[in-house]
């Protein structure tokens, strides 16, 4: 069976909802929700039953030593952020982790994420609150990208760019950068 992850922050505004509508439409494949406090769970876990979409699991919070693990095991990981003022100003952070891991993304074309878009780290692109979009998109990459134990290195590769260690040696370089002419008087 087929394995879509979403990790992150429990928030209608991250897609949620959304992937919760997605899965109803592909009971063939099962949905794993990595991310947020007790209540948020137990709120959505209610939502997806309503909604009957039993090929829903949430995990709750899961440590960030074990989230690795958990990617890597999906055929698919789910980045499906809603439109609006929060979708302007959110991070990247997931998108890099998910990067990590070398499996395949599908990601919304929110402002934030726009500059990816041209690179191949993204496996599929769909627009915001396009539960039906995000479904097709889903389908196309599960098809295109068969299972790979390894991740797609190309995928890793682009990706590292990205890592904690890069990110840090490139900020402490614009410090050292806008520092130099003060040390430098």
């Amino acid at each position: 069976q087929k394995l879509v992850v979403y990790s992150g922050g429990l928030y209608r505004f991250k897609g949620v909802n959304l992937l919760v509508d997605v899965a109803k439409e592909l009971p063939q494949i099962q949905f794993v929700f990595a991310g947020g406090n007790q209540a948020q769970v137990q709120s959505y876990q209610q939502l997806a039953k309503e909604k009957q979409a039993n090929n829903v699991t949430f995990l709750g919070y899961i440590p960030h030593q074990q989230l690795p693990s958990l990617l890597q095991a999906a055929d698919v990981l789910a980045h499906p952020h809603c439109s609006g003022e929060a979708a302007s100003f959110t991070s990247p952070l997931k998108l890099f982790e998910y990067m990590a891991s070398g499996t395949p993304i599908v990601a919304t074309e929110i402002p934030p994420l726009m500059e990816f878009k041209s690179s191949s780290a993204i496996a599929g692109w769909c627009q915001p609150d396009n539960p039906a979009q995000l479904t097709r998109c889903l389908q196309q990459v599960l098809e295109t990208y068969p299972r790979n134990v390894n991740g797609y290195a190309a995928q890793i590769e682009w990706g590292s760019q990205f890592s904690w260690e890069n990110r840090m040696a490139k900020i402490m370089s614009n410090v050292a950068e806008y520092m130099h002419p003060i040390i430098s008087d």
